[in-house]
């Protein structure tokens, strides 16, 4: 298979690779829980973090593919595969369990490689790398486990604890301000179990926004029940991994990106890392 090839094919790389001591995490979080914006906050401030985004990953692969396969009477339409199968997840459908993992896998295995050939003969003494939006289901996970060499495997999961209610308040509030190109919020969430996230605004004085056409109560249902029904019981996989207790973190953001602090202190103690500094290592 196009796995088995690529793994045989970078057998020497995966030699160096297992002497890097890395630790593979997993970012979970239910649609409209601020997941993809921590994990770039949180990617910055751990040491030697990368973020991989599966959709960005996902999309990257299918233009590359799309290129490939284009001939002079048919130019690249970067369009076609790629926006449908990132609509898809979008609208809260998933992918194939095996097309995922062997997209994520070629993917790692090309980042490990340009890694050490950029060091050379200097291999790094850790590596942390915050993975988002996979896995997502008990299939990504064994398709991991069967075909993933154990130094790229996930073996931890953080948890971000958010309530329904706030998540679709917080997806329907989303805009786009058509003045000056950024993302807003206008939602409000007050005390809601606990969390308290004021609406967040661009600041111009005659903004104008705009909602995603896929930002709208049912879309928002579905990605929520494919959330508790496909992804949840990831969550109880990584609790009871390792005898329980150790690979999975559950954080609770009440005050949203204002308790990042508190956060990466949370981190710093589970993952034994200290954030923030050049020489930091995984304990």
């Amino acid at each position: 298979t196009t796995v088995q090839n690529v793994m045989t094919s970078t057998s020497s790389l995966k030699t160096a690779c297992t002497r890097l001591k890395t630790l593979n995490v997993a970012l979970i979080g239910p649609p409209g829980s601020g997941k993809g914006s921590y994990g770039k906050l949180l990617a910055k401030s751990l040491p030697r973090a990368t973020l991989i985004t599966a959709s960005d990953v996902i999309r990257g692969h299918n233009l590359a593919a799309n290129q490939a396969n284009a001939t002079p009477n048919q130019p690249p339409n970067s369009s076609t595969n790629n926006e449908e199968q990132l609509r898809a997840m979008a609208s809260g459908s998933l992918l194939s369990d095996t097309f995922v993992s062997e997209v994520i896998l070629k993917y790692m295995l090309r980042l490990q490689e340009e890694n050490v050939n950029r060091r050379t003969k200097t291999i790094p003494g850790s590596a942390i790398h915050i993975f988002d939006g996979f896995p997502r289901t008990m299939g990504q996970i064994q398709a991991m486990n069967e075909t993933w060499p154990m130094h790229l495997q996930i073996q931890k999961a953080v948890s971000l604890e958010v309530p329904r209610t706030v998540c679709e308040m917080k997806l329907l509030g989303r805009r786009e301000c058509q003045s000056c190109g950024k993302a807003v919020n206008i939602a409000n969430v007050n005390n809601i179990d606990g969390f308290v996230l004021p609406p967040s605004l661009c600041g111009c004085i005659r903004p104008s926004y705009t909602q995603r056409d896929d930002d709208n109560p049912a879309v928002i249902k579905n990605r929520l029940d494919v959330f508790d029904r496909q992804t949840a019981p990831i969550l109880d996989h990584y609790d009871t991994k390792d005898g329980g207790g150790t690979a999975l973190l559950r954080f609770a953001p009440y005050r949203g990106y204002d308790d990042l602090a508190r956060f990466q202190t949370a981190l710093q103690h589970w993952l034994g890392v200290q954030v923030g500094g050049k020489d930091s290592t995984v304990t």
